[in-house]
């Protein structure tokens, strides 16, 4: 019987030495998953960051674009007023030069003799009729001239209109340019956000799995612990009845001796041998035991 129990004890000791090592191995891959899905919440927390910084800088982006689109709309009605100021102006020169009559002097022509004639005037003493006649003619040389300088004070207008259209135009391909890169960062920004949330959206779909498997290991290790428990138990029971079976064998046995003892210090004092101290004790137990 006792043999029997100790194969089984080896059994259940070898059986207890794998479940143990089991328990350690899904404690350990219970461990390696809450490592990793602590790491998935901070990244999953650093991406939301991330997110809401894109989110925060698309609103920026908005509200710049509608900016530099409504100045681009301003600068486009600047720019058609202006062409059409010109286009008056241009029709304004054309009338001017078709109705009114042009001199037959050229303007330094008539500036040079407005000069001479002033000159004259200022340097010469003259009859007062001839005084009269110089300055007629010099009135009527300075209304000549004013032909040229309307038409050259209209001409300047008209260039001065012409360079503020280019310098218009020149802010509005600034604008047009600033509007193409704000809507280019505004694509990339959009494209890394659709990532961001890819990416969330992937790591969270890895928590649940992880969650599913730790679940699962968690049940494992509950049902390890039992079945490690219960082979405890079991073993603890064993030893107790192979030590309880070992202590009745041995009282057993030593009972046999002591009985032998008791018949051999008999049988001597019958035969007036002499016995010693531990013997006569011996025998003495004995008779107490029996009732003797």
């Amino acid at each position: 019987m006792s043999e029997e129990l100790k194969r089984k004890l080896v059994n259940l000791e070898q059986e207890l030495l794998g479940i143990k090592n089991e328990l350690e191995k899904t404690l350990s891959e219970i461990y390696d998953l809450e490592k990793r899905r602590r790491n998935l919440f901070l990244k999953i927390r650093e991406l939301k960051h991330e997110s809401k910084a894109c989110r925060d800088r698309l609103n920026i982006l908005r509200e710049e674009i509608e900016g530099l689109n409504e100045t681009l709309s301003s600068l486009r009605k600047e720019k058609s007023e202006k062409i059409s100021t010109l286009r008056s102006l241009k029709e304004k020169i054309r009338e001017y030069l078709r109705t009114k009559p042009r001199p037959r002097m050229e303007e330094k022509e008539l500036e040079s003799q407005v000069s001479s004639l002033e000159w004259i005037i200022q340097t010469s003493p003259l009859p007062l009729n001839e005084e009269k006649r110089v300055i007629a003619k010099i009135k009527s040389l300075e209304e000549q001239l004013y032909f040229y300088r309307n038409l050259r004070f209209m001409k300047s207008e008209s260039q001065a209109i012409k360079n503020s259209i280019e310098e218009t135009k020149k802010k509005i391909n600034e604008c047009v340019c600033m509007i193409a890169e704000k809507i280019s960062e505004r694509k990339r920004i959009r494209e890394r956000l659709i990532g961001i949330l890819k990416e969330i959206d992937e790591m969270k779909l890895e928590v649940n799995r992880i969650n599913e498997e730790y679940d699962g290991k968690r049940v494992k290790v509950s049902e390890l612990r039992s079945r490690y428990k219960d082979l405890l138990s079991q073993i603890t029971a064993i030893k107790r009845g192979i030590r309880e079976e070992e202590e009745k064998r041995k009282a057993e046995h030593e009972s046999i001796l002591r009985e032998k003892i008791r018949r051999e210090v008999l049988e001597r004092i019958k035969r007036g041998e002499k016995v010693s101290f531990e013997e006569f004790k011996v025998l003495l137990e004995e008779s107490i035991e029996d009732g003797i």
